[in-house]
């Protein structure tokens, strides 16, 4: 039985020949892809999730669809299926009682191009087919046959030569194959949220407000999918607030209070945006929610809590009086 230190040493073996090729010259670095059969199939998708570089990956049949290995391969530290987003083309067959394609939906953000074998081919993807006419064909058994064989080398050929190069005779090939034998199913990756540092370097170029628009585009469609952390938010907020750019500072404290309700912080400084251009009923009510929330927010230690209800109780009094 494999277990995930064999595994490892599988995608490693497949390292050590990516590290190789990239000395060689004539090798287009920019156009890698990988593949594998069976478990290989599992270990050329992880090795991508690993090595970004690799632009296209493979797999006939085998772990990355097969229901007695998904407990396995979410076990795997590098199964990281939120960040891959290069093509990917998978090869099963119908009559496999076995296919889970739960993985591979799970591969959201990649265009997947599904090929489903009304059957095996006979000797599956062993070399048998491919050699048999070259055989003794006394030592050769007459049922072996290779049209689901030859589909499918002639499918991952021009699946790669699609993707690599943006060939589009290929890309015409794999998107409209057409055989009683097989069929054809293409599901559009969902585009790649930023991560929480790309999310950060989005704020620091483009600003505050084109950030919060961007993150509100990917919770509508994606829930979830871009994180960050409440302090940093806060931070950029002050920054803006500084600097004279309210609307980019009230939109990332608006963030903040909206995806951290329970956090007084959040409150405070979402009122001192308001009041920064003059919403005073606004900024009346976050400090109520300062109030409000304080009981209950679990990360606010002692001293700053005392702070938080003081300044709200001040705020809460000054702009009352003020709004009289």
């Amino acid at each position: 039985e494999v277990n995930q230190i064999d595994f490892e040493t599988v995608i490693r073996d497949k390292e050590f020949a990516l590290a190789n090729i990239r000395d060689l010259d004539f090798i287009n670095l920019n156009k890698i892809g990988s593949f594998g059969v069976g478990g290989g199939g599992l270990a050329a998708l992880i090795m991508q999730m690993r090595n970004f570089d690799i632009e296209a990956v493979a797999g006939l049949a085998g772990w990355n669809i097969n229901r007695d290995q998904l407990e396995f391969v979410e076990q795997n530290p590098h199964f990281t299926f939120n960040r891959m987003d290069k093509p990917l083309l998978q090869v099963y067959y119908e009559d496999d009682r076995l296919f889970d394609l739960s993985l591979i939906d799970s591969i959201k953000y990649s265009n997947r191009y599904m090929l489903k074998l009304a059957s095996a081919p006979a000797g599956g993807f062993t070399c048998y087919p491919a050699i048999q006419s070259y055989m003794d064909t006394t030592n050769v058994t007459k049922t072996i046959s290779r049209p689901n064989y030859d589909l499918t080398g002639l499918y991952i050929l021009n699946f790669f030569q699609a993707s690599l190069t943006g060939d589009e005779t290929g890309r015409s090939f794999i998107e409209n194959v057409s055989s009683d034998k097989a069929s054809f199913e293409f599901i559009k990756g969902m585009d790649l949220p930023p991560t929480p540092d790309q999310f950060v370097r989005i704020i620091r170029s483009q600003g505050g407000k084109k950030a919060v628009e961007l993150y509100r585009k990917f919770e509508e469609s994606d829930p979830g999918s871009i994180t960050f952390q409440e302090a940093i938010i806060n931070f950029f907020g002050y920054q803006a607030l500084q600097q004279g750019q309210n609307d980019d500072a009230i939109a990332l404290f608006k963030l903040n209070a909206d995806t951290f309700p329970n956090s007084a912080n959040c409150w405070d400084s979402y009122s001192d945006g308001l009041q920064a251009i003059g919403d005073n009923a606004g900024a009346l009510e976050c400090y109520r929610k300062v109030l409000e929330v304080l009981p209950v927010d679990t990360t606010a230690g002692d001293q700053l809590r005392e702070t938080l209800k003081a300044n709200a109780e001040t705020g809460i009094e000054r702009l009352s009086n003020e709004s009289n």
